[in-house]
């Protein structure tokens, strides 16, 4: 899912991207952070992020998850890769 939120253009598209993992019947919470942490981008933890929120019932988010990911977002000197991201998937899948 974090690979597809990195280049959604080779899966399909952001569209593509939020139905397929919207079906997924579970995701490892522990091991999406430890992922993104190694990615270390920004646009990352912000669109995983908005997903989670979004699926948020269906996944058994926690609120402190979400907070984590809202503060990891807005760290300073953070990677953001602007241009692409969670500005874009305000939209997506609706």
């Amino acid at each position: 899912m974090v690979e597809g939120f990195s280049r959604p253009a080779l899966i399909g598209g952001l569209e593509e991207l939020v139905n397929s993992a919207a079906g997924f019947t579970t995701l490892d919470l522990e091991l999406l952070e430890e992922v993104l942490s190694r990615y270390d981008m920004a646009k990352l933890w912000a669109a995983t992020g908005w997903f989670l929120e979004r699926f948020q019932n269906v996944f058994h988010v926690p609120d402190a998850l979400l907070t984590r990911m809202e503060y990891t977002v807005h760290v300073p000197g953070r990677t953001s890769s602007a241009g692409s991201g969670a500005a874009s998937l305000s939209n997506a899948g609706t």
